[in-house]
């Protein structure tokens, strides 16, 4: 039996969504295993939490240097290579980390840091690539691995741990299939990229008189609004990341408890996340979707600094609601504002760079300001406040339209 042309395409973009997810998992998971066993990793390297949120911030320094570097390994050595490349670094680092010292956790952090740096901007250019005309459904496949990856981490690395009586550092060889299995999937793809979507399927502009150019994001006001917006997303995800299990239990709770409610937030975060990146691509208004996620954000935190403990679950579904949906616009915001690839490399480098810079004050400005207080609830309310200027750049960002696109002159 001959499958038709949209069947073929169907089952291509299953398949590429299915890598999407796994190797998105392989983008968070290495800075999501560590934080619910920070009390262990402490107490091991005789570190305190400034130190752990300097080694948890180094990711988004990272992050910030190695993002802009993107374009040019794709140029060099193509985007399949690149991406081999950063999974293949990240394999190292893993291996690196087995060894439980100071040093080399400082090292697999850099590392891993490089890793994720490359794959963040060239894995949207990926699929771009493959299947631009089914963008909206791999999208939303990128999206929630952004979140699934946080919460299978935060949800199954204590309990990994405790099933097979293994130290924090041994903790790696539990998560290091997912990049070799990202490896291979790539070479899948490469060597199967004649049957892609775009050789399969012509995507008319026939009535769409406008004109792509070429963007310099560095001087374009626009994608500065986009990388600050961007920038406090990843502030606040770096501070949850880093804290969360151990602010939770400082209500009370205990670690494995703790653990599981702050797993919470990325697995409520998941259908929001998905949902609002598929049909962003479909609605008019979208900046009613950039203005109201950090409100929703901002209710849950107000509720569980001002609520009992029996709210706790409440507050961080809430939070994982308007996280899901920041995620789900904010990491596309360079696909949804640029036609040509290239402009979305760029433009994506740059918003990555400059927004993980201010993400890399996240985890050290929280670890000194508890160490200092001695309390959790300045954190919460230095979220509070970069949430309301995300709440305000919505409102500029969220306008419908295309950056690289100009009218035909008659």
């Amino acid at each position: 039996m001959k499958l038709s042309n949209n069947e073929m395409n169907n089952g291509y973009i299953l398949k590429l969504s299915l890598f999407i997810i796994i190797a998105g998992l392989g983008l968070r998971i290495p800075i999501s295993y560590i934080p619910p066993m920070s009390l262990e990793i402490m107490d091991d390297l005789k570190i305190n939490h400034s130190t752990l949120g300097l080694i948890t911030s180094l990711s988004p320094l990272c992050f910030f240097i190695f993002s802009p570097l993107t374009p040019y390994f794709e140029r060099k050595i193509g985007l399949y290579k690149t991406l081999i490349m950063t999974f293949i670094v990240a394999i190292f680092a893993y291996f690196l980390r087995l060894n439980g010292s100071v040093i080399l956790l400082l090292v697999s952090t850099i590392m891993f840091g490089f890793s994720i740096a490359l794959g963040n901007v060239a894995l949207p250019s990926f699929f771009k690539r493959l299947g631009s005309s089914r963008i909206a459904i791999l999208s939303s496949a990128y999206t929630a691995s952004l979140y699934l990856g946080p919460a299978i981490a935060t949800a199954l690395t204590l309990p990994i741990k405790h099933l097979f009586s293994i130290s924090w550092n041994e903790m790696s060889l539990a998560w290091i299939f997912i990049p070799v299995l990202s490896i291979l999937l790539i070479v899948f793809f490469a060597s199967n990229k004649s049957v892609s979507i775009e050789n399969k399927t012509v995507v008319s502009n026939e009535g769409d008189e406008r004109l792509e150019r070429t963007i310099n994001p560095w001087i374009s006001i626009p994608c500065w609004i986009m990388a600050i917006y961007f920038a406090f997303l990843s502030f606040n995800f770096f501070i949850i990341t880093a804290w969360f299990p151990e602010l939770i239990s400082s209500y009370g709770l205990s670690e494995t408890k703790s653990a599981f409610y702050a797993s919470l937030f990325p697995l409520i975060a998941i259908p929001f996340a998905t949902l609002s990146s598929f049909y962003i691509y479909k609605i008019k208004q979208q900046k009613i979707l950039f203005f109201i996620n950090p409100i929703i954000v901002t209710t849950g935190i107000l509720i569980l600094v001002y609520g009992d403990n029996s709210l706790i679950p409440i507050a961080i579904s809430i939070m994982g609601v308007g996280a899901g949906i920041c995620t789900g616009i904010a990491f596309l915001l360079p696909l949804l504002r640029f036609n040509n690839t290239a402009n979305v490399t760029k433009a994506n480098a740059m918003m990555q760079s400059m927004g993980y810079l201010i993400a890399f004050c996240g985890p050290l400005v929280s670890g000194y300001a508890h160490d200092f207080t001695g309390s959790w609830t300045i954190v919460l309310w230095i979220c509070a406040l970069t949430l309301f200027i995300q709440s305000v750049l919505g409102i500029a960002i969220g306008k419908n339209e295309k950056f690289d696109q100009d009218e035909l002159e008659s």
